[in-house]
């Protein structure tokens, strides 16, 4: 493919996988990359520009936390991705896998409101982007909360801050908070 002036372009579409904070999801994304290549007849100065058009997600994810009694390093009471960062369309189901356990919207940017039933699976769609502070309804004291990031706004990271965190909800909110 040649450009106005004449100079060749030449563009690969490749994937690319990234991976988020606490390594909780990887997301394929898509990049274009176009290159021009041009040189000047007299003295062979080469030019190279690069020039990138595109940057989006090809599709939108489904994450999957578990909801655990226990994890492979001891802690007990959790959920398997404690901070979950997705763009605005991704799911997240929330899966028991032991029993016992819920999934609640604690605060949200958008007043969302969502409780699973005991031992059911959670499912949202996230169309809002912010950050969402979710719990399991008996263990949230003990510490079993979590966060997922829609997007890069966090301008509602006070409200979270401030949302009733009891027992050892308050300390590990906290912690998750400055994480991000």
């Amino acid at each position: 493919m040649k450009d106005t002036d004449g100079d060749m372009v030449y563009g690969v579409t490749s994937p690319k996988s990234f991976v988020y904070a606490n390594e909780n999801i990887s997301q394929n994304m898509f990049y274009s990359y176009y290159f021009k290549f041009s040189s000047e007849k007299n003295n062979t100065k080469k030019t190279f520009n690069t020039y990138i058009f595109n940057f989006a997600p090809v599709a939108n994810a489904n994450v999957s936390v578990e909801m655990l009694n226990k994890e492979a390093n001891g802690n007990k009471m959790v959920f398997s991705k404690e901070i979950v960062k997705i763009v605005v369309g991704d799911t997240v189901n929330w899966i028991p896998t032991s029993k016992g356990h819920n999934v609640e919207k604690l605060s949200s940017p958008n007043g969302l409101e969502f409780k699973s039933g005991a031992n059911e699976t959670g499912t949202i769609t996230f169309d809002v982007p912010g950050i969402y502070y979710y719990g399991c309804s008996p263990h949230k004291s003990m510490g079993m909360i979590g966060l997922v990031i829609v997007g890069d706004k966090t301008s509602n990271k006070n409200e979270i801050a401030n949302s009733k965190a009891p027992g050892r909800s308050k300390f590990k909110q906290k912690k998750l908070l400055e994480a991000i």
